[in-house]
């Protein structure tokens, strides 16, 4: 199962306004905190992939492709 639309969206939104924080960070913050919100963006990027990749080994498990 694949995370529903408006998850999805709320996550690419999170993302986005990471980015922006990022780009101002990058001029005024210190190192651990670029690190930090590059971290989130990479966390939240993952996400959704790897349930793209659950979702399709759950399908193939179901069909009995996988075996």
């Amino acid at each position: 199962m694949s995370v529903s639309t408006q998850v999805q969206e709320s996550l690419d939104d999170a993302v986005r306004c990471l980015r922006e924080g990022l780009a101002f960070a990058a001029r005024t913050e210190s190192a651990i905190t670029v690190q930090a919100i590059s971290e989130q963006i990479s966390r939240i990027e993952n996400l959704g992939k790897l349930d793209e990749l659950i979702a399709k080994f759950e399908g193939e498990i179901t069909n009995n492709k996988f075996i």
